[in-house]
């Protein structure tokens, strides 16, 4: 990938153009619910601008080198997964367990697939979002109920147990894509390796 595109990438999926983005979408809901008229282009330019520098203003650039500090990283994600799997049930334990490894896989991966050309800024930013956001937020969801809150709602479709299993779930499957980007090219090249190699052999692999 060239550096241009990777810039691009790193602008259309970093913090400041995202809150600005959405900062618009809050403006057209109020240009068509009436509440903007004349110049409503105007102020979706002004709503974007001020979305993009309020949110590069609060980025806190310390913190996003620590974000992306790979040992520390999965040092904080196994104390997460450590202190939740104690109070999480079974369904979800595995879930967590699945999650952490492939997070174990991908990280220190990253830079290294991004150097190459492999994965672009799109995937980093889907696999680092996975882990220090999703995840944190849906295990601290939960973990915030009180234990007789939970005992008291274990049954039905809401209840919180049911939900969690749903959401870390999601997140799994949300890491699976994100391993399947990363590592389709090597599996690729085993592939080819193998019919290589079936060509040379008259066929033995079964490839």
């Amino acid at each position: 990938m060239s550096s241009v595109a990777s810039k691009v990438e790193y602008f259309l999926y970093g913090t400041p153009h995202l809150v600005g983005s959405g900062a618009v979408l809050l403006g057209l809901a109020l240009y068509f619910s009436g509440f903007i008229g004349p110049g409503w282009w105007a102020i979706l330019i002004g709503l974007y601008v001020a979305g993009f520098l309020l949110a590069r203003g609060l980025t806190n650039t310390a913190a996003v080198a620590a974000e992306l500090d790979e040992s520390r990283l999965l040092q904080e994600l196994r104390t997460l997964a450590e202190s939740a799997r104690k109070r999480v049930p079974q369904d979800a334990r595995v879930l967590i367990d699945a999650i952490v490894e492939k997070a174990n896989t991908l990280i220190p991966a990253l830079d290294s697939l991004e150097k190459r050309g492999v994965i672009g800024a799109k995937v980093r930013h889907d696999v680092l979002t996975g882990i220090t956001r999703y995840l944190p937020d849906t295990l601290g969801s939960y973990l915030a109920l009180p234990p007789a809150y939970l005992k008291l709602h274990q049954a039905g479709t809401n209840s919180p147990t049911r939900m969690l299993t749903e959401q870390l779930a999601l997140i799994d499957r949300h890491m699976d894509t994100c391993l399947k980007d990363a590592f389709d090219e090597h599996a690729s090249a085993l592939a080819v390796n193998g019919r290589f190699l079936a060509d040379k052999m008259g066929g033995g692999l079964g490839v």
